[in-house]
C-alpha cells in the first residue's frame, strides 16, 4: 500500500500512523462504501485512534512545498503506536505539518 506520497491513504507524521479520513474507511468498506461511517467508528471504539487536542478524533494536516503551504489540507484518524502493526515504521513524511489554525507562509 503506497504511504507518505500524493494520494495515499497512510502516511507517517510525528504523532503516529495518519489514515486519511474518509478515503481508507471508504476503501476498507468497499461496495458497502454507505458503511464507512461505522467502520470509522469501530475504529475510534477499538481503542486504537488517537484524541486530538481538541477531544475529537479527526486530525488535520496542510502540505508544506518547501517553506509555504500548498493550500492542500488532510484530515484524517493517527494510530498512535504504529510499530504494534508495522515491523518497521517508515519515516515521518516531512511534507505534512500538524495545522494550528494558522497556514504556513502566512
Amino acid at each position: 500500500m503506497p504511504y507518505n506520497e500524493s494520494g495515499a491513504m497512510v502516511h507517517f507524521v510525528k504523532e503516529g500512523m495518519l489514515l486519511v479520513s474518509p478515503k481508507m474507511f471508504q476503501a476498507y468498506a468497499g461496495k458497502n462504501a454507505e458503511d464507512w461511517m461505522g467502520i470509522q467508528k469501530r475504529f475510534v471504539k477499538s481503542g486504537w485512534a488517537l484524541k486530538a487536542a481538541d477531544g475529537k478524533f479527526i486530525w488535520r494536516y496542510q502540505v508544506i512545498s518547501g517553506k509555504n503551504a500548498t493550500g492542500i489540507m488532510l484530515n484524517g484518524m493517527i494510530v498512535a503506536n504504529p510499530g504494534e502493526f508495522i515491523n518497521e515504521v517508515p519515516a515521518v513524511n516531512p511534507f505534512l505539518m500538524l495545522f494550528d489554525g494558522a497556514l504556513v507562509g502566512d
